[in-house]
């Protein structure tokens, strides 16, 4: 729940996954095996990610050890139903965005940024996006550039398909958002 790599604080509709395992356990038709693999697995991960002393994975957004158990969280979500579900598309929604802004601008977070959400947020209000300085061929971090083989600098080393052509800042955004409109259009028609 905190701030600083939370599973649920950058991924709110995750929440509603105890009451969505609530009802999975309870349907009929022989669904409790199903769920007890669901619940065994969210619960295997989330002790073994306890064990861990660097639990939250390094330079990311969130604690990157959990996602093996996201697919088995999911699941639970199916069986929600009236305002749980109207809940669950909203925080689903919010969900989405939230880890939108975070990719767009840097899904590596600086260890020592104590809430990720806010640093891209902070930087998407500045127009920053894409500011990820280590390639993907840099063996370090820039605090520790020279530790290792020298690397070229590059204009980018981190862009998205809107940099590359031409467009800068949140405008980059725009083709993604495109794409984006028209298979969730696609998706209404069907």
């Amino acid at each position: 729940f905190s701030e600083w790599r939370g599973l649920f604080y950058g991924s709110p509709v995750l929440v509603l996954c105890v009451p969505g395992f609530v009802y999975f356990c309870k349907q009929r038709f022989g669904r409790l095996p199903e769920a007890l693999v669901c619940i065994g697995a969210v619960v295997f991960y989330f002790v073994l990610n306890t064990s861990f002393i660097n639990w939250e994975g390094g330079w990311c957004s969130g604690p990157r050890y959990l996602i093996p158990c996201l697919p088995f969280m999911v699941c639970a979500l199916h069986f929600l139903s009236g305002k749980l579900r109207r809940a669950m598309i909203v925080l689903a929604a919010v969900s989405v965005c939230l880890q939108f802004v975070i990719t767009a601008v840097n899904p590596s977070t600086p260890h020592q940024v104590s809430n990720p959400t806010k640093y891209s947020l902070q930087h998407l209000i500045q127009n920053k996006v894409s500011i990820n300085n280590q390639g993907l061929l840099k063996m370090f971090p820039p605090e520790h550039e020279g530790e290792g083989t020298p690397q070229p600098k590059h204009r980018w080393s981190s862009f998205n398909v809107g940099e590359l052509i031409g467009l800068r800042g949140v405008l980059s955004l725009l083709p993604l958002l495109v794409v984006w409109a028209f298979a969730g259009r696609r998706l209404v028609k069907e």
